[in-house]
């Protein structure tokens, strides 16, 4: 526990050499240690039960907080890696990273690349691939960005779907450009992700922007 302790702090401070190459080989270990978490056992203070919790829990708010700071200062290439470890994150430690005070450290610095970034951009994927990872778990909590990002994907979609349907209004995904599949599929992973997060609300987002057809269309391309 000590050692995984110092590690992790160790690469935190890290992570604001002014070096890009060091910036990218602190993430990429960061991720490394965070996807090699464990979890230990926690006595509860008022019921004095035992629980069963990653390790990672009691850090996450310095560890949030460390990557905030990170985005202010990292170039492109930094910048995606920083998003791929708030992505291993929330795979790793899921509901916990959706607290209130959290999601206002990583979401908004993530949608603002998801936004700044073009449709045909490549590295939008891996910004859509965090935010499959981020949704999941926290649902609601993404309130004022659910709009944005369900009307991005269905424009993504859009893009790779040929012809926009044939005379049967079947849609199929253009295999033809691997590049455009691979947008569709983020896009579908995000959106997935959204549904789960979402539960019973994502029929009702649905169901206000009038896109029952092509998401029911999708399901059989």
């Amino acid at each position: 526990l000590g050692f995984y302790e110092q590690t992790l702090s160790a690469l935190l401070a890290v992570l604001f050499d002014p070096k890009p190459k060091v910036q990218v080989a602190a993430c990429s270990a960061l991720c490394l240690l965070i996807e090699n978490s464990f979890f230990v056992s926690v006595r509860d203070e008022v019921s004095g039960v035992e629980r069963e919790v990653n390790i990672l829990v009691p850090f996450i708010h310095p560890l949030l907080t460390a990557l905030h700071k990170a985005f202010d200062m990292y170039g492109v290439k930094s910048t995606l890696i920083l998003i791929d470890t708030i992505g291993t994150l929330a795979d790793t430690v899921r509901e916990e990273i959706a607290r209130s005070e959290y999601t206002p450290l990583y979401l908004p610095k993530v949608m603002d690349k998801f936004n700044e970034l073009d449709d045909t951009d490549m590295r939008l994927i891996p910004v859509c691939e965090c935010l499959s990872s981020v949704l999941g778990v926290v649902g609601l909590g993404a309130q004022q960005h659910i709009q944005v990002i369900y009307s991005r994907c269905l424009r993504l979609l859009s893009h790779s779907l040929q012809n926009g349907g044939d005379e049967n209004g079947h849609y199929k995904v253009d295999e033809s450009d691997g590049l455009e599949k691979d947008f569709a599929i983020c896009a579908l992973d995000v959106l997935s992700s959204l549904c789960e997060g979402l539960q019973g609300l994502f029929a009702e987002l649905v169901s206000q922007t009038g896109t029952h057809d092509i998401l029911f269309a999708l399901m059989f391309s």
